[in-house]
């Protein structure tokens, strides 16, 4: 499937990281000038973007364990594309993974909620997964390789479960590309207040599913 190797994973991160310092240096030579006529501007420039930088380094960081897990499906999901998923708390540790193990499964957002201790449940009929019990789970940040979706399928919409629960943030992989997903999910997180960040490692988020990527595009 093409996958690149972990070494040349490792240097493009340094690459990134050589590139995240070089903008550093110039956004703190800015501010410094800035600190000329605006003193108080100084220190905050500074803090902003030092927290920034974190934010990358960690969103990159949790992303590429979800790539991990969803690599477990590999070869296993089609139709369905390999996902993988991981929850963080608000103290920066992980407490939930999951990936989608094959078509007609939960997807890798479920198995990672119920790993992370969310009660949930769906009927035959139903449209909308029943959180029973994931109020720890609030103001959580969710990581998945590819964009929850936003239709109803063979289970109910995982972008729908996260806004039920109360994530405060959801950092993905790559936008679905398939037509009856396309940023959907996206939209409604985002116009319920959650933070969505996208793109983030998508190079090895597309890797995954290149094969499933090219089928939806080509219908």
């Amino acid at each position: 499937r093409g996958i690149t190797s972990q070494p040349t994973r490792s240097t493009q991160n340094q690459k990134k990281m050589k590139m995240f310092d070089l903008l550093l240096f110039l956004g703190i030579w800015f501010d410094c000038v800035q600190g000329l006529l605006a003193p108080s501007l100084f220190s905050r420039g500074i803090i902003n973007r030092a927290r920034s930088r974190v934010f990358v380094q960690e969103d990159e960081v949790y992303m590429l364990q979800a790539v991990e897990l969803a690599k477990q499906g590999l070869g296993k999901t089609a139709p369905n594309p390999a996902v993988g998923c991981v929850v963080v708390a608000t103290n920066g540790t992980i407490i939930g993974r999951g990936f989608h193990p094959a078509a007609g499964e939960p997807h890798a957002e479920i198995f990672a909620l119920r790993d992370a201790g969310a009660q949930l449940s769906v009927g035959e009929n139903d449209t909308r997964w029943q959180v029973l019990d994931a109020a720890h789970l609030v103001n959580s940040t969710v990581y998945v390789t590819l964009e929850p979706c936003s239709h109803v399928g063979r289970t109910p919409p995982c972008c729908d479960v996260l806004i039920d629960i109360g994530v405060s943030r959801v950092v993905i992989g790559m936008k679905d590309p398939a037509p009856w997903v396309s940023g959907r999910g996206i939209e409604r997180m985002r116009a319920a207040n959650i933070s969505v960040i996208v793109d983030i490692e998508a190079a090895a988020c597309e890797q995954l599913n290149f094969d499933w990527i090219n089928n939806v595009t080509s219908r």
